[in-house]
């Protein structure tokens, strides 16, 4: 009786150009290099690996998730890619009640004034791992109770004059998301809402005002405000500012509708 023939097995031959692709990389990016994607699939292609469909991008994704490579600065527009090794040098490991004290200091540093809440929603830390930190770091930091809420921060100063300029804000900016409680932004959570997203943000003079979509042609970036009330003649000014703005970052004539 005649054996049927083995078929090749794909996980092996997709272990076997993961390992070629890692190598590849390296030789390319070792001694702090830096390649954006397209280089990065150029690069594959001339070694034997064509990226065309979506091979190349699930490539580079895999070698970034096993560690291998990380974000380095931008080359233009573009962003690049980097060894992670060689990008970020080793440091001392830390216990966990250090790692804690340290996230807790970095989180109030630059996101302050905010609640022990907010800090838990952002990091997933439980509440009595936020209040241990806060213990660890107490000292190094200020806080003000204000309608029986209270804020953490790490630097005192006077508020600053508010500048009359439009931000139009991406949908995962840490404006928004890294804070649980978002009223002393917003009136309600329900207008930036997107199912179990965001959406990009209007913000002026520090409050939210608005949404904004855009739609990408090929000379063109079309982009519509969505206002929660009138807005005045100075905001529409700044808006236009703000959108003309990115759309140069772009490199694109801007439609505003």
């Amino acid at each position: 009786m005649r054996r049927p023939e083995r078929k090749p097995d794909k996980s092996s031959a997709m272990a076997e150009k993961n390992t070629e692709s890692k190598k590849i990389f390296i030789k390319a990016l070792v001694g702090g290099n830096e390649m954006t994607r397209e280089e990065l699939m150029l690069v594959l292609d001339k070694n034997g690996i064509p990226p065309s469909g979506q091979r190349g991008i699930h490539i580079l994704g895999r070698l970034a998730m096993e560690g291998l490579l990380c974000f380095g600065s931008r080359k233009g527009k573009q962003q690049t890619f980097t060894i992670l090794d060689e990008w970020i040098p080793e440091t001392k490991p830390k216990d966990p009640d250090e790692s804690i004290a340290e996230l807790t200091k970095r989180y109030f540093t630059s996101h302050g004034p905010a609640t022990v809440k907010d800090f838990a929603w952002w990091s997933g830390l439980t509440i009595k791992e936020v209040n241990q930190g806060l213990t660890e770091i107490k000292d190094m930091l200020f806080h003000e109770t204000i309608n029986g809420q209270t804020y953490w921060f790490a630097i005192k100063q006077k508020p600053k004059k508010l500048q009359e300029k439009v931000l139009l804000l991406p949908s995962y900016d840490e404006y928004t998301v890294a804070y649980k409680d978002r009223s002393a932004i917003i009136a309600s959570n329900n207008f930036i809402q997107a199912g179990n997203g965001l959406r990009p943000t209007i913000v002026f003079n520090g409050q939210i005002i608005g949404t904004w979509t855009r739609e990408l042609k090929k000379h063109t970036v079309r982009m519509k405000p969505h206002f929660f009330d009138e807005i005045t003649k100075l905001v529409s000014i700044a808006l236009h500012t703000a959108a003309q703005t990115y759309s140069t970052f772009l490199g694109r004539d801007l439609k505003l509708l």
